[in-house]
């Protein structure tokens, strides 16, 4: 099951009683508790109907209380837990085997150990908090559990997880009536399939090239994609076609698309290109500002490597690559790069300062040999 094929099943009304949507992205376990409210929430409910929870501040006993309890409101109630990976490491493995170890402290202490349960030294060497903890984590679980053995038909529980492996997952996988969903980044087909549908909806079309920007904006962060879209939809009411202009005066990401066709340009030897760049670039930035994010590009670059390295040096991970030979030449390019903010500072509208960068970086890269950057 992929995210697509679950959104459509929520719009069909195929709803569980209890989801549990896990993965890193997590935008999209968002999406589907959208759907789900619009499909089973009338809107002048959802004040009434819709709870959120977190579970590093909630517990599970309260929620499924909630969970249980008839809305005097509403013929359905939609109970929202957010978790996080702190939150779901605070469940050790074989978590039912400490009720054999309550009524000894000293063997508690010796088997919490054995399970990595995650509590502080203070904690441990205390024995009537440490049993109090212990027992309260399996009270709440056993409520979580008694709930998922029959879940109530007047209540939709949505759970949104990071962790891919967690003891909590475990417990919801466990139960028939769970509807288990990890999600993974989308594919460039599924990220089209979302951006034409959301601008059809809106009674636009978008033209190739404009899709194109949106969906390379959505691979890298699908969340400010999504509001760009929404700014975009604002801007061009009068607009029946989105253009490649229209995205690049609106979206946050076509200063960062125009860095990466700079930086690629030069990495191909493609001076022509890279100038013409820089030309559109100066229309976004100021000479200083510009510099200041591609000093930025660079040192990340930098530092990553140098984490690379570092882990080779100690044997952490074999050697695949002159990680040596690239760093020097990443040195040379910021070196270049501080010298040109002296000058840029003095001059801060002079352009030729900028191409002369573009070509001394090129030049180093000549010399250093002929990697990419």
């Amino acid at each position: 099951m992929n995210f697509l094929n679950a959104r459509n099943l929520i719009r069909k009304g195929e709803i569980s009683p209890v989801n549990y949507f896990y993965g890193r992205e997590k935008i999209l376990a968002e999406i589907l508790t959208e759907e789900i409210t619009k499909k089973k929430i009338p809107s002048e409910e959802i004040p009434s109907s819709v709870y959120k929870f977190d579970l590093a501040e909630s517990g599970w006993e309260n929620i499924t209380n909630l969970l249980s309890t008839p809305s005097i409101f509403s013929t359905t109630k939609l109970v929202i837990v957010k978790t996080d990976s702190k939150v779901e490491n605070r469940i050790p493995k074989d978590i039912d085997q400490l009720k054999d170890y309550l009524s000894s402290p000293t063997q508690l202490e010796k088997r919490i150990k054995q399970l990595n349960v995650n509590l502080s030294k203070k904690e441990i060497s205390s024995y009537p908090q440490l049993i109090k903890k212990v027992r309260d984590l399996i009270f709440e679980l056993s409520q979580l559990k008694n709930y998922l053995i029959s879940p109530s038909p007047h209540s939709i529980l949505v759970v949104i997880a990071e962790k891919e492996e967690s003891e909590l997952l475990k417990i919801f996988k466990d139960f028939p009536s769970c509807f288990i969903l990890k999600l993974s980044p989308l594919s460039e087909f599924e990220l089209e399939i979302i951006i034409e549908e959301i601008f059809r909806e809106n009674g636009k079309i978008i033209s190739p090239s404009a899709m194109k920007i949106l969906v390379e904006e959505a691979q890298e962060d699908l969340s400010l994609a999504l509001n760009d879209i929404k700014k975009i939809l604002l801007y061009t009411l009068d607009k029946k076609e989105i253009e490649r202009e229209d995205i690049e005066k609106l979206s946050s990401f076509t200063k960062t698309y125009k860095i990466d066709h700079l930086l690629r340009a030069m990495e191909e030897r493609n001076e022509a290109k890279a100038f013409d760049m820089l030309e559109e670039l100066l229309e976004i930035f100021e000479p200083v500002l510009f510099l200041a994010v591609v000093s930025k590009r660079f040192c990340n670059r930098y530092y990553f490597l140098l984490r690379e390295y570092e882990k080779r040096i100690n044997g952490k991970i074999p050697w695949n690559r002159d990680y040596s030979n690239e760093i020097r030449k990443l040195e040379a390019t910021l070196k270049t790069i501080f010298e040109t903010d002296i000058k840029i500072k003095t001059h801060p509208f002079n352009k030729g300062i900028l191409e002369e960068l573009i070509c001394r970086i090129m030049k180093n890269e000549r010399l250093l040999g002929n990697k990419e950057i």
